[in-house]
């Protein structure tokens, strides 16, 4: 018995050095895979690409040969995303002329006549956008003569917008796809063409393939395959007739349209990606099918010539016009860069802010686990040690043993005065270090892309700023100069104080002024820039309201400011001298904190720059209110012709039922007061609502929640209300 379990225990350790073995030699095949990538045979390339793909037109992106940026090919970015070291290819993409041909051409733009949309001389309301005569996709869109609404994967559509609006001045269309390994997505976006009469709808879907690869043979490797798809639509009075639909690979991120060019922004997270599994789903081609065919369209991949390992979120520009007898997609690029939260576009380029991944604090050693190296002292002991003992140091570094012998050699030879003046040199030396460090990582990169008249994408720039941006409206362009607001860490190594800066640079990226160390301890919460003035809201504990002077690019200044309480989360210009801020009321508690007080809405005066002044403000009765005009621009409604302000409203009372509407109010020189309140509360229905925006057409106000779209005269004062 004793024999058969020996025998049983040898024979179970053998099994397990062989599974250990067969581990080792997979594990080192897989590595040389990856390590010998760019000679791989199992490495489809561009020919395979083109044999693959039907009717494959090419984007004719080329970068400058000095550009900070190079185009590269497709088994150059496989070797960029499976490496785990850059070094290699940063030495080979400073090599590159970054000049990739482009073998075939694409087909030209439709340059037939527009279709003319008929009488479209009524008075209706575009999207709150940031740039005049650049729109932003967004749920709710109108021409004037429909209502398109979108709520999750379906299209609600008012075709008569006369009041009161019944259930047959409705239709909806529902988008989806009936295959068993596609997830339909939201509807992200929508843009209309009142010119050809067009409805373009911007939703999700992603791809779900499972299969077995060198990463998984234990069980099939799951792989979710975003992708964004755009459909245009005729718009008819009793239905919208899908024109084509166009699949571009990556995540929704951003839109915009310019001129009737659509500008489609996505980006997918590649730190993650298993490239040799899933080649195609990288290297997949912009798609448009149109009338059961199918083109493809490749993008060129661009990337910085300074690219890291952190660099792997991977960006696609696509623009497009709908075209019946050519290629609606005019262009579209691949650009790898950092990650980024803002994205801003004037009528000639669009900027892509980016940061670095980087995690805090900075370590004192080296990142290998193992190692005792000092990084901050082989940065500082030149400063702080006599010559002789810094050339002692300099000659051990690797020495640990005799680095500390010379350390305390010389230590010993300083009385307690020395030794004091020397600790307190280390001690200033270090936190000058970590300032250093943190100025370094605590900045935002700007990527500006050249935009073409004709929706193609041009020069591509990049340059940098102390600090972090708020949103979008922390980024404005005017006569070649780009300006930025941002909020900054001033670190000394133990603590950080919040400071905000105000940057401008040339149209090569380069700094020419900065204004900073605006209100320490602070931090921005809105941004807006008119003209050669920037009005700036940041908030701690009062709100001051900073009117900023921009005429002098290389000398911008504090003109003027005031301090009341509250903050403004956002900021509208309503006229020359008026700006209207919508944000929250704030009191000060018994321990010397801020509680919110509700929503407000307050209007400053800003014809003496020198001297703003708050003329007027709306605040909440209810002290748990809250609007998504703090986050979501788009939500804000502004009728110039009546100077109406509309925006969503939620009110949250401890005892009876909360509520959810529209407030209207009135804001002009005399102030700001109430004119009416929109009730959009449903029966058993949450008072909060995720859809929240209001239009107007000529003199009707149209408010949009997800359960219902109320009408209010203007004149009448009259409601009427439409379950959606």
């Amino acid at each position: 018995m004793k024999k058969k379990n020996t025998n049983f225990i040898l024979g179970t350790i053998i099994l397990i050095l062989a599974i250990f073995i067969i581990g080792l030699l997979i594990n080192q095949n897989t590595l040389q895979n990856q390590t010998n990538l760019p000679n791989n045979t199992i490495t489809p390339n561009d020919k395979n690409l083109e044999q693959k793909y039907t009717n494959l037109s090419y984007s004719k992106f080329q970068t400058k040969k000095n550009s900070p940026f190079i185009t590269i090919n497709s088994e150059e970015l496989l070797t960029l995303l499976t490496t785990t070291n850059a070094q290699n290819f940063r030495e080979m993409a400073y090599k590159s002329d970054g000049l990739i041909s482009a073998p075939i051409a694409m087909g030209g733009m439709d340059t037939s006549p527009s279709i003319e949309s008929g009488d479209n001389s009524n008075d209706f309301s575009n999207t709150n956008v940031q740039v005049s005569n650049i729109d932003e996709g967004d749920i709710v869109k109108t021409d004037g003569k429909h209502i398109f609404i979108a709520k999750n994967n379906t299209i609600t559509v008012v075709n008569n917008v006369t009041p009161p609006i019944s259930e047959e001045n409705k239709y909806i269309l529902k988008i989806e796809d009936d295959s068993s390994n596609v997830n339909t997505i939201p509807i992200k976006a929508m843009f209309v063409d009142t010119e050809k009469e067009l409805l373009y709808v911007v939703f999700g879907k992603e791809i779900i393939e499972s299969k077995f690869t060198d990463y998984s043979v234990l069980y099939p490797q799951m792989n979710y395959i975003p992708f964004t798809v755009i459909n245009t639509y005729k718009i008819n009075d009793s239905s919208l007739e899908e024109l084509n639909s166009i699949e571009t690979k990556g995540n929704y991120y951003e839109s915009r349209m310019k001129d009737n060019v659509v500008y489609i922004i996505t980006n997918d997270y590649l730190n993650n990606f298993r490239p040799l599994a899933y080649y195609d789903t990288i290297m997949i081609p912009i798609s448009e099918t149109k009338e059961n065919v199918t083109t493809n369209f490749k993008p060129t991949t661009v990337i910085p010539r300074d690219i890291t390992t952190e660099s792997k979120v991977m960006y696609n520009l696509t623009t497009l016009t709908y075209s019946k007898n050519t290629s609606s997609i005019i262009d579209s690029i691949d650009l790898i860069l950092d990650n980024s939260n803002t994205l801003y576009m004037s009528y000639d380029n669009l900027y892509i802010a980016t940061q670095k991944n980087r995690f805090y604090p900075f370590y004192r050693f080296a990142e290998n686990n193992n190692s005792t190296k000092d990084i901050v002292f082989e940065k500082i002991y030149n400063k702080v040690y006599p010559l002789d003992v810094a050339n002692k140091i300099k000659n051990n570094l690797e020495d640990q043993e005799k680095l500390i012998e010379i350390l305390n050699d010389y230590y010993i030879t300083l009385d307690q005065k020395e030794k004091e003046e020397l600790y307190n040199k280390i001690n200033d030396e270090t936190n000058k270090y970590y300032e250093e460090q943190r100025t370094e990582y605590d900045k935002t990169y700007i990527n500006k892309i050249e935009l073409k008249s004709n929706g193609l994408f041009g020069e591509i720039t990049q340059g940098e700023v102390i600090g972090n941006l708020l949103n979008q409206f922390s980024l404005d362009e005017s006569d070649g100069y780009l300006r930025i607001a941002t909020t900054y860490q001033d670190y000394n190594g133990y603590n950080s104080v919040n400071k905000n800066a105000v940057t401008i640079l040339d149209s090569s990226l380069k700094e020419v002024g900065i204004l900073n160390d605006i209100a320490p301890t602070e931090r921005i919460y809105s941004a807006r820039f008119m003209g050669t003035k920037l009005y700036l809201v940041t908030y701690r504990q009062v709100d001051p309201f900073f009117v900023i002077d921009l005429s002098a690019p290389r000398d911008p200044e504090i003109l003027g400011y005031l301090k009341i309480s509250g903050y403004s989360d956002y900021l509208h210009p309503i006229s020359e001298n008026l700006i209207l801020g919508v944000g929250q009321e704030t009191e000060t508690n018994e321990w010397g904190g801020e509680n919110s007080k509700g929503v407000k809405v307050a209007l400053f005066d800003v014809s003496d720059f020198s001297n703003p002044i708050e003329v007027g403000k709306w605040v909440s009765s209810v002290n748990n209110s809250s609007t998504q005009v703090s986050y979501d621009h788009k939500a804000f409604l502004y009728i110039a012709k009546n100077n109406l302000v509309v925006i969503p409203i939620s009110e949250h009372y401890n005892t009876t039922t909360p509520k959810f509407g529209f407030l209207i109010l009135k804001a002009n020189e005399s102030g700001v007061n109430e004119i009416a309140k929109i009730n959009h509360n449903i029966q058993n229905k949450n008072y909060y609502s995720s859809l929240a925006r209001s239009l107007y057409i000529d003199n009707e106000l149209y408010t949009i929640s997800d359960d219902l779209l109320k009408t209010y005269n203007f004149n009448t004062e009259e409601e009427t209300e439409l379950p959606i």
